[in-house]
């Protein structure tokens, strides 16, 4: 509700012209938000603010980051990832997955490596959590179809958990529909990379399909290949236990 908030007050706050703005912001001649926040605000204000938006956005990879972590040395440890007993250990000195950190740090970093475009690839990146998010709430969904939750909690949400439950779906499938609407400026085709000559009708697909697809055909490939008919096989070290107690 607050995203929602900031960016129909960032509209509104749009300097001149909308529709030359839009037209220069497809452009690549502007610079959305930051051109809106120093067209109304004095420049001490306006650097004040994009401070502010710049530890925000520093907080919140981190965060992402550390859910990312999280969730891969469960995945490693349970031997549902490629290579899984070289990083799925934990420290027994930090008690922390330090294998499992530096390989999330480091796939982070390859888009960095083609900096020209990295803009245009966070526009898939967040596309995918969007669907991350669409997941989630599919499950919750049908955990809630099957009488979840049977327990008593101090802050309950009772017959309004399922109200919340499929709004938040229809707004992350409307969400889902604005990333694959194929358009310059939020979903270029894969031609639009710099520095990247890509022809025929590979060049013709958009950013956020071409992603998800690549997502799709390599996790099928290696679930078929090394997943297929394998059971969870958790491998609990001391460490592990320690730095779960």
């Amino acid at each position: 509700m607050i995203g929602i908030i900031f960016l129909f007050a960032t509209l509104l706050a749009i300097p001149g012209d909308i529709d030359k703005y839009v037209a220069a912001t497809a452009a690549g001649k502007a610079a959305p938000p930051v051109d809106i926040i120093t067209g109304n605000l004095p420049g001490w204000a306006a650097n004040l603010y994009l401070l502010v938006v710049f530890a925000a956005i520093y907080v919140c990879c981190l965060a992402i980051q550390t859910a990312t972590i999280r969730l891969a040395f469960g995945m490693a440890r349970d031997g549902k990832l490629p290579f899984a007993r070289v990083y799925n250990r934990v420290s027994p000195g930090l008690h922390t997955p330090i294998g499992t950190s530096i390989v999330i740090g480091v796939l982070a970093a390859i888009p960095l490596l083609y900096y020209a475009g990295a803009g245009i690839i966070a526009i898939a990146a967040t596309g995918m959590i969007y669907i991350s998010y669409l997941l989630g709430n599919l499950a919750v969904l049908g955990a809630r179809m099957r009488g979840w939750p049977t327990e008593g909690t101090p802050f309950k949400l009772g017959g309004w958990g399922l109200v919340v439950n499929i709004l938040a779906l229809l707004w992350g499938g409307s969400m889902l529909l604005n990333f694959l609407w194929p358009r310059a400026a939020t979903n270029p085709p894969l031609s639009a990379l710099p520095n990247l000559t890509i022809g025929g009708g590979i060049g013709n697909i958009p950013i956020f399909e071409a992603t998800l697809g690549v997502i799709l055909v390599v996790g099928a490939i290696y679930y078929f290949i090394a997943q297929r008919g394998s059971a969870a096989t958790p491998e609990v070290l001391p460490a592990t236990r320690a730095a779960s107690a």
